[in-house]
């Protein structure tokens, strides 16, 4: 699955995961139903059980947990302690994409079989985080596949959270034939549809969760690492 896969990743580039405990939901679901009590005391869960001062990064393969985090910040009055531990852990944040590539993750590896893929933009991914060319580099660099962008990559799936359950009247046509469907049109024989958000890949199922952690090899850097998991490929069957 995504989250072995994720970190035979990280140890092919001289990291090896730990998994650091207390950590709770990042509380994306209760800021979006406006609950932002129940989000601060998320937020101040996670501050404590990720430590993030004794880390380098800390790294969501779920973009809108990312998102989540890089709102801590707002939960605290400036100048706070908890302002203070909320901001370093904001700034230490990044997408698990954007992350392996930035520390050279991207080499020309896998099993050379031939195989088309296209990918489906994240909102959060793009449009908050500004992450949409790392992914496909990827994707690009992966021996065997044949890269195809499909039209309208950013289209809204119409998950949105909470919103789906709230809201199926808008949620599900948008899911449905009359859009999302439409971006595989001229590409045949299309196997393959990466998405990075657990909530949102072919087939739209909902996930468990895991929050793991990193830590160098033969070094005394520790990289925290909260990640989110589902399987990144599924088939189009």
């Amino acid at each position: 699955d995504l989250a072995r896969a994720v970190v035979a990743d990280m140890n092919s580039i001289g990291y090896k995961v730990e998994m650091p405990l207390g950590q709770a939901c990042c509380g994306c679901p209760a800021t979006n139903m406006g609950d932002t009590e129940n989000a601060k005391k998320e937020a101040e869960i996670n501050i404590k059980g990720m430590e993030a001062e004794k880390y380098d990064y800390i790294v969501s393969a779920c973009p809108s947990c990312t998102h989540q985090l890089h709102l801590y910040p707002t939960f605290f009055e400036e100048g706070t302690e908890m302002h203070k531990k909320a901001k370093e852990l904001a700034d230490k944040t990044y997408d698990f994409c954007k992350l392996f590539y930035e520390l050279g993750g991207m080499s020309e590896e896998g099993d050379g079989k031939p195989i088309k893929v296209t990918y489906h933009d994240s909102c959060h991914l793009k449009r908050s985080l500004k992450v949409s060319k790392e992914q496909r580099e990827l994707l690009k660099h992966t021996k065997g596949v044949e890269f195809i962008e499909m039209n309208d990559c950013d289209n809204c799936c119409g998950f949105g959270g909470s919103y789906s359950l709230l809201y199926p009247e808008i949620s599900a046509p948008i899911l449905g034939e009359t859009r999302l469907s439409k971006t595989y049109s001229g590409i045949p024989n299309l196997p393959l549809l990466p998405d990075v958000n657990p909530f949102r890949v072919k087939g739209y199922s909902l996930v468990n969760l895991l929050s793991i952690g990193i830590t160098k090899f033969n070094s005394s850097l520790l990289l925290l690492i909260s990640l989110t998991y589902c399987n990144l490929f599924q088939s189009s069957e």
